[in-house]
């Protein structure tokens, strides 16, 4: 009975408090696009923002703990905890910052979205590299896969640095906006070398992965839009922008929250090894570009 439990869908006490988060997000994603729509945008949205962040990280942390009790694979739990303890600084501290900032009369900067993927994103890559490894493929093919993590990371490092050039004269005032780069570069590169690693089963199932990819390309969106576009961005668009970090969460609630044990069709499981062997030709053909 115990096994029947680890390895299907979510509890119902959990599920109960995920759907009053839910209820909290979509209640102030009304309020901040109400304000945007009227272009009233002050350090209340700014404090609702707050509040809607935090609900939707609290969310996603809660998803990845209960993922965590249902799964049977001590390896698996513990790169779902890592990822929970990443995703509490990512979006459920950046909202709490939000909201502190608002509520002490404070107009937030970029400085916070920064700062919480640099902080959060180390966690995150460490529970996402403690996934195991499809059992499939060889010890050659694996090392293949890892190649395509370093050369995705090289390419989107270089784009990166030549799209970012005028920042490096202000390394000595803007150190965390330089390494924001560096880290955006990494994190994209971890959602490449994820689906190519998935090209074997035994990673994520082809739904997951792609609610759970969706979710994090658009986290990097909304953060590399933010970080280059912050000085000139109107306060409004900013604002609904940053909800886009809410979106991304419930994406990736919405993988997690799968059943453990979900099973692949056919036609899933050819999409997943299709998608996987075509997503390290991304970052090379960018560079070409």
């Amino acid at each position: 009975m115990s096994a029947v439990v680890r390895s299907g869908s979510m509890r119902r006490p959990a599920s109960t408090l995920l759907s009053s988060l839910g209820f909290v997000s979509a209640l102030g994603l009304v309020v901040v696009f109400s304000d945007v729509v009227r272009s009233v945008t002050s350090l209340r949205t700014q404090a609702v923002t707050g509040v809607v962040l935090m609900a939707s990280g609290a969310a996603l942390v809660l998803a990845l703990l209960d993922r965590a009790g249902r799964e049977s694979d001590p390896r698996h739990v513990s790169a779902y905890r890592w990822l929970a303890a990443g995703s509490t600084v990512l979006v459920g501290v950046q909202g709490a910052a939000y909201l502190a900032l608002a509520v002490v009369g404070v107009e937030a900067t970029v400085a916070v979205l920064q700062l919480s993927l640099v902080l959060g994103f180390p966690f995150h890559a460490v529970g996402f590299t403690r996934m195991p490894a499809p059992l499939a493929g060889t010890r050659h093919e694996h090392r293949l896969i890892a190649a395509d993590g370093v050369v995705a990371w090289l390419c989107f490092t270089a784009i990166f640095v030549q799209v970012s050039s005028d920042q490096w004269g202000t390394l000595d005032t803007d150190p965390l906006g330089v390494l924001t780069v560096f880290v955006e570069a990494g994190a994209l590169a971890g959602v490449v070398w994820g689906v190519a690693r998935s090209r074997h089963q035994g990673l994520l199932p082809a739904r997951q992965l792609l609610l759970w990819v969706g979710g994090s390309v658009l986290y990097l969106a909304v953060v590399i839009a933010l970080n280059a576009l912050s000085d000139t961005m109107p306060a409004p668009a900013e604002s609904l922008v940053i909800m886009g970090i809410a979106g991304a969460a419930w994406l990736a609630a919405a993988a997690v929250l799968r059943p453990a044990d979900e099973i692949e069709t056919d036609a899933d499981a050819r999409q997943r090894e299709l998608v996987a062997r075509l997503a390290p030709l991304l970052p090379p053909l960018l560079v070409l570009a």
